[in-house]
């Protein structure tokens, strides 16, 4: 996610200095939904320290680096909200503040190479999949949003599953999936058409 928001700083940059003001503003508006809809959900476990003392402090850098960068992105078209939160831990105003750019997001990764990338990309992109339609069986299930979760099962090829140990854990939390005995616990399985071998994976 830290690498998306560099590239989208890169292009904000650059259309920008050539006056694409309303791109600019798009590109930001929809990469601050897929952060709050896909990248909050599945990191707030580990940045409640669900998981490692190590694993919170990573997370939490990465929020404030991210937060930050998005309200200096949004400050020309929301001067004053941005102005506001900015100053709940920054003494001068966020029109004083220099531009973001992709150099100090970049610098919070600690491996940048094209392998470590392709990982993580592909493991981003299921377990966005995973928690979308975890959702929506809990949402066509008419369940209380109270009533946990307690089994989701993934169907999927070998490939998908085989990043499981990447980011079950943020699943876990993502899909808020615990262990009940209540008897009207949600049972959701999911399933991925593929055209070869399939797993599946329990939660």
């Amino acid at each position: 996610m830290i690498r998306s928001l560099a590239s989208v700083v890169d292009l904000n940059t650059r259309d920008l200095e050539n006056y694409e003001y309303a791109r600019v503003l798009q590109r930001t508006e929809t990469f601050f939904w897929r952060f709050c809809n896909d990248y909050l959900e599945l990191v707030k476990g580990r940045r409640y320290g669900e998981q490692t003392p190590e694993g919170a402090a990573s997370a939490n850098a990465a929020l404030v680096a991210m937060v930050s960068v998005l309200l200096r992105l949004f400050a020309p078209y929301l001067s004053f909200v941005t102005d506001e939160v900015w100053s709940w831990w920054h003494a001068d105003s966020i029109h004083r503040a220099p531009w973001p750019t992709a150099r100090e997001l970049l610098a919070l990764v600690a491996d940048n190479s094209e392998p470590t990338q392709t990982l993580e990309r592909a493991g981003y992109q299921f377990a966005t999949e995973v928690l979308f339609e975890s959702a929506q069986a809990a949402l066509g299930s008419q369940a209380a949003l109270k009533v946990p979760i307690t089994k989701v099962t993934v169907t999927a090829h070998d490939t998908s599953i085989g990043l499981m140990p990447i980011v079950e854990a943020d699943l876990r939390a993502g899909c808020a999936c615990r262990p009940s005995r209540a008897r009207s616990a949600i049972r959701s399985r999911l399933w991925w058409p593929v055209t070869k071998a399939r797993r599946r994976h329990k939660l």
